[in-house]
């Protein structure tokens, strides 16, 4: 009989997860300024990505020089 109860104790923590993503992400849009981790965490996976993919043209292009 625990089962019902976790499952329901699992999806009010989805819900509440859920919503408060929504809610920074609704409040980023409103304000610039307002930065979460989440937006963090993307700027640095696409700072990290772009940093990769000259890497990867500067060993295909032996040309294209970074400084």
């Amino acid at each position: 009989m625990l089962w019902p109860k976790f499952l329901i104790i699992y999806g009010l923590a989805l819900n509440f997860r859920a919503y408060d993503f929504v809610s920074q992400e609704i409040r980023a849009a409103e304000d610039p300024e307002f930065e979460t981790f989440m937006c963090y965490g993307l700027a640095l996976n696409f700072r990290a990505y772009d940093f990769v993919s000259q890497e990867i043209r500067a060993a295909e292009d032996p040309e294209f020089e970074t400084f």
